[in-house]
């Protein structure tokens, strides 16, 4: 530069770049963040939404197929496969938030009850009955639980990724400290 005014905007330029960089670099970060934020809470919200209708489900399928066990009905029989129905359009739904072996494995435990519902004749022991539906429910309250931990091991990388965000812009800010003394020296 050929003037104090023109070194003094070379010195400004060296302060001033950097630091429009990280501004624009944490703008970027915070956005992304945030979107990740957002699709985190709807995803939480939705397999809330899907674990509670499954749980639903399997209640309507076990009181249905308790009464069909009572009276034989085939209207009850009917109600426990529109009931059976809904359980597996759930669980087609959770398949886009959970791994399809924890789906399958709640899927076969389905299967095996509507099985011993259609196998089953009137008077039967309800303790069998019961046994099933509980075996349907450990397996649906461990794909809850999968569930569960899929979304706090997303909402651990979201807060690894904004602690990074945050380390990486104080390293931009305190590199621009010696750029700063430098021009004051000068």
């Amino acid at each position: 530069p050929r003037s104090l005014s023109g070194l003094l905007s070379a010195a400004l330029l060296l302060i001033v770049l950097p630091l429009m960089a990280a501004l624009v670099y944490g703008g970027v970060q915070l956005r992304q963040l945030s979107r990740t934020s957002d699709v985190l809470v709807r995803d939480s919200i939705v397999l809330t939404q899907h674990t509670q209708v499954l749980f639903q489900n399997i209640a309507n399928m076990e009181r249905t197929a308790s009464l069909y066990g009572v009276t034989n009905d085939p209207r009850y029989a009917a109600a426990f496969d529109s009931n059976y129905a809904a359980f597996g359009r759930t669980l087609g739904k959770l398949a886009d938030y959970v791994p399809e072996t924890d789906i399958a494995r709640v899927r076969e435990a389905g299967d095996a009850t509507v099985s011993f519902v259609h196998a089953v004749r009137p008077g039967a022991p309800s303790s069998n009955l019961v046994r099933r539906f509980s075996a349907l429910g450990i397996e649906a309250n461990g794909l809850a639980e999968q569930a569960r931990l899929g979304i706090d091991k997303r909402l651990s990388q979201v807060e690894r990724k904004a602690s990074a965000t945050q380390q990486g812009l104080l390293w931009a800010i305190m590199a621009l400290v010696p750029a700063a003394l430098a021009v004051a020296g000068i």
